[in-house]
């Protein structure tokens, strides 16, 4: 019988260090590195979380749970990068990042729990 092999896709650290560069390099232009560094993680962790390289670029909705905090931490980082860019005002990103803090405790207990039921 034949062997059947799972082709695994890796999280693709190089668009998220990428993206990270790239913020840091328009954070220079606008001298504003701290804010821009943490949008362009941001999108590194969103734009990480949906493409996965192989040999071909490929682009993912996460299913997991896994996924879906990375999805949530990349959401925080562009909004304190907008925030601190002041785009976003400060009320507003209070409520912002602490029900995305909520949402990601959420998903991690979730996660747990699925864990220990196996």
């Amino acid at each position: 019988m034949g062997e059947y092999r799972k082709e695994e896709k890796e999280w693709s650290w190089e668009i998220f260090i990428a993206c990270m560069f790239i913020g840091i390099g328009i954070g220079l232009l606008f001298n504003a590195t701290g804010a821009a560094t943490l949008i362009g993680m941001g999108v590194g962790f969103l734009l990480g979380s949906l493409v996965k390289l192989k040999r071909k670029l490929e682009v993912n909705v996460p299913k997991n749970l896994g996924g879906v905090a990375i999805v949530i931490v990349g959401i925080l980082f562009i909004l304190g990068g907008l925030r601190l860019l002041g785009f976003i005002p400060k009320e507003y990103i209070t409520y912002l990042v602490a029900t995305g803090l909520i949402a990601l405790g959420i998903t991690i207990i979730t996660f747990g729990i699925n864990l220990v039921k196996k």
